[in-house]
């Protein structure tokens, strides 16, 4: 963890920072793609997924790093990175977007095209929604490296299902984290687990609690002045 004072006013600006030895191996997670199963503009009463813990869990302690993105701006990152630890979800990098933008295909897709282009990352596998998957394709992610969730309404089963652009996770992912432990992958050639330790994310209150993680990334205050109800209007989904 990295602390930045002002010496004028006293005020701190902390972070995460990730040094990353060249082709490591990530398992990218959509905040609200993959581990939420509901849209909150404010960010403070998302639920979690069934399974989703596991998932992630089990891709860790393969030796994965974990990446979680989201299109959400850099000022919620203080309230989700407590979310992600209450949840006791494992250490990873966050990203935010830096300001409003209702483009969040393309701040994904510059953010991990970045990482992999400049931190040489190997991105072994990908979660989240449908709208997810055209910038996984774009990322260069085979059909069986993407997990798109989606919701069963016209399926009777709950298990997944592989389709051609991408293995489909249907209402949870509790089936998927039983298929994986079935046949899990392989563990990571370098093991982020032995770097990244047993650290996890601040919960509200302990010192910490204003971190966030990041890796090639800057955090700049949004200036927006529309109203809560155009917001919720422009933003009706960080995915």
């Amino acid at each position: 963890p990295i602390i930045f004072l002002v010496k004028g006013d006293h005020t701190i600006a902390s972070c995460n920072l990730f040094l990353l030895p060249p082709h490591t191996e990530a398992v990218v997670l959509s905040i609200d793609g993959a581990l939420t199963s509901n849209f909150s503009l404010s960010g403070r009463d998302m639920k979690l997924r069934n399974g989703v813990i596991e998932v992630a869990r089990l891709w860790q302690d393969l030796g994965y790093l974990i990446i979680y993105i989201t299109g959400r701006p850099d000022i919620q990152k203080e309230y989700i990175t407590a979310w992600l630890g209450r949840h006791g979800l494992p250490m990873g990098v966050v990203s935010f977007s830096d300001s409003l933008s209702t483009d969040s295909h393309n701040v994904k897709l510059l953010y991990l095209a970045r990482l992999i282009k400049e931190a040489k990352l190997i991105l072994s596998a990908a979660y989240g929604s449908q709208r997810h998957l055209a910038v996984y394709k774009e990322l260069g992610l085979q059909s069986d490296q993407i997990y798109i969730h989606s919701k069963s309404s016209s399926r009777k089963s709950s298990s997944g299902k592989k389709q051609e652009d991408a293995y489909q996770v249907i209402d949870g992912f509790d089936a998927h984290f039983v298929e994986l432990q079935a046949n899990p992958p392989r563990m990571a050639a370098v093991n982020m687990r032995n770097i990244v330790g047993e650290f996890s994310f601040s919960f509200p209150g302990s010192l910490f609690q204003k971190k966030s993680s990041s890796a090639l990334t800057k955090q700049r205050k949004p200036r927006s002045s529309s109203s809560p109800k155009q917001l919720e209007k422009d933003f009706s989904s960080f995915d």
